[in-house]
């Protein structure tokens, strides 16, 4: 996978509203059609598991968004 971000169509992170009790986080809104087209799109980031990882993450204006999660763990064993 690059580095490049890949946001994840027909998926949307809201923040909890203000007057949310503590134990709401936020809200996910879907649009079935597209994100299940977004998901076909980018099947070849699934895992061996077969999961397709998403991670929330702040952006620079204060929104937050979903994207890929393209993080694949390195094997740092080396050769011997």
């Amino acid at each position: 996978m690059s580095n490049d971000t890949i946001f994840a169509d027909g998926l949307k992170f809201f923040e909890k509203h203000h007057d949310a009790p503590d134990f709401v986080i936020g809200t996910i809104s879907i649009m079935p059609k597209q994100f299940v087209d977004w998901l076909r799109a980018n099947h070849k980031a699934m895992d061996e598991k077969g999961y397709i990882k998403l991670q929330v993450l702040m952006g620079k204006k204060g929104y937050p968004y979903v994207k890929l999660d393209t993080y694949k763990k390195e094997d740092n064993r080396g050769d011997f």
